[in-house]
């Protein structure tokens, strides 16, 4: 069950399947997966995260609103850069970075 305000965005994995999943089984295969990644950045740094990073995402290119502690911003994603900054073209035409921020593609 979930609170009032997300119940017509927020799923589950029971929800989705009508099946349990396991967190032990969810925790381990994250912190593997978590541990690969380190590796690669330990010995490569950065640069192969964030392209692979990009290659899954599907926002560049498209619209959104990010909501951040500062206030709500919308535009059209533009890149990620090299620190993993969202880039955005703001509704005005400037360019604005951000670390973080609960995202809506529009």
């Amino acid at each position: 069950h979930f609170p009032e305000a997300i119940r017509g965005s927020a799923t589950s994995i029971l929800a989705e399947t009508g099946k349990p999943f396991p967190r032990a089984f969810f925790l381990r295969r994250l912190l593997e997966q978590f541990d690969r990644e380190y590796g690669v950045f330990r010995v490569s740094g950065f640069d192969p995260i964030i392209a692979r990073w990009k290659a899954m995402t599907n926002m560049i290119g498209r619209r959104i609103i990010i909501r951040t502690i500062d206030g709500s911003h919308s535009g059209v994603v533009i890149d990620f850069d090299q620190d993993g900054f969202l880039i955005l073209r703001n509704d005005e035409g400037g360019e604005m970075r951000f670390f973080s921020g609960d995202v809506t593609i529009m």
